[in-house]
């Protein structure tokens, strides 16, 4: 240990990943939702955020009706702030799902 210095872990597994995703493309189908966004920071978390990025995309083989895309987190609330109607269903990891539903929150009560 290095005193002033904190290590975080961040524990992923390749079936909570793909239970996830299925669920996400599930969902949107079976509303009739044309596209599922996962948003991510695989640029900085590249075995954690990869890992669950290449879920994503292997469950989104199984549903080619649906669009999938892929956002940064950062840009992906930038975009729910300035033109959240371009988003049909969502689907990230669970710190970040907790920030994005407090944002969306915020911007529903802003709107009334």
């Amino acid at each position: 240990m290095i005193p002033g210095v904190v290590i975080a872990s961040k524990v992923m597994t390749e079936r909570a990943c793909c239970r996830i995703a299925t669920f996400a493309f599930r969902y949107a189908r079976a509303r009739g939702r044309k596209r599922v966004t996962a948003a991510h920071k695989a640029n900085i978390m590249k075995l954690a955020d990869g890992l669950f990025l290449e879920c994503v995309r292997g469950v989104a083989t199984e549903f080619p009706e649906i669009r999938y895309q892929e956002l940064n987190i950062d840009n992906a609330c930038m975009q729910l702030v300035l033109n959240p109607h371009q988003f049909d269903v969502l689907v990230m990891e669970n710190f970040y799902g907790d920030l994005v539903s407090d944002l969306g929150a915020g911007l529903v009560c802003t709107e009334s």
